[in-house]
């Protein structure tokens, strides 16, 4: 009895290491979902966790709120750490004791989502969309220059409040805009399974990519050379690092 209740422990335990990120990023999301519902249901209709077809794809929306004032379109973060980034930038990176991390550039990824909604909405041309990010864990903003909203989520109902201005929705009509959305949005398990393996498809590639164009050595960006024989990567930080790779 003792060996199977071991064996099933760290069975346990690997499941809870395999799926830790979808774990957090669904505690983030329920955070998050917790703040908005103190938004007035006379102003505000909020909608979670949302997969809307795009283009040939489709894209997962965290939350999107619809108001008198415009969309708030949120993604959520849930990382702990030192995050460093740039709207520009393709990837951000999270500094966690000694070890670093880099994942996706979360305006960049946001502002695919506003897209998404574009096209869905595409009967609304003059709506205003507000993207925001937002880091529910215990993670510190350091060094991150853009100028969409990155913000904490003690601060998120501060944010969007801010934009109380001009309506220019009626009530009736974000009613409608929750209505078409929920009617556009993928049902079932089929169609987020299809959406997961996209993004690790894209996970792979962007993977790859970054790998390839980086010296296995020390780091440092690969540059594109011309030599004796014709051009070349080479490493930027030569000649401290003198790795070479032809060019394919």
């Amino acid at each position: 009895m003792t060996e199977a209740l071991v064996i099933l422990l760290i069975a346990l335990l690997f499941l809870i290491a395999f799926f830790a990120s979808e774990i957090l990023g669904y505690i983030g999301e329920k955070k998050v979902a917790f703040r908005l519902w103190f938004l007035s249901s006379k102003r505000f209709k909020v909608i979670h966790n949302i997969l809307l077809p795009y283009e040939d794809k489709s894209s997962q929306i965290d939350h999107v709120v619809v108001s008198l004032y415009g969309i708030f379109v949120i993604e959520t973060k849930n990382y702990r750490g030192w995050i460093h980034g740039h709207e520009k930038s393709e990837y951000w990176t999270q500094t966690f004791y000694k070890s670093k991390t880099k994942f996706r550039n979360p305006v960049s990824q946001n502002k695919g989502h506003v897209r998404a909604l574009k096209q869905v909405l595409n009967n609304y041309p003059d709506l205003i969309y507000y993207p925001i990010v937002v880091f529910s864990g215990r993670a510190e903003l350091k060094n991150v220059y853009t100028e969409v909203p990155v913000i904490y989520k003690s601060r998120l109902l501060r944010t969007i409040r801010r934009k109380k201005g001009n309506e220019i929705l009626t009530i009736e009509e974000v009613d409608q805009i929750i209505k078409q959305l929920k009617h556009a949005r993928i049902k079932g398990r089929k169609g987020r399974k299809k959406h997961i393996r996209q993004i690790k498809k894209h996970i792979s590639k962007q993977k790859k990519r970054v790998k390839n164009s980086l010296c296995p050595r020390c780091g440092e960006k690969l540059v594109l050379r011309e030599g004796q024989y014709g051009k070349f990567w080479g490493c930027a930080s030569y000649p401290i690092c003198r790795y070479t790779k032809k060019l394919s």
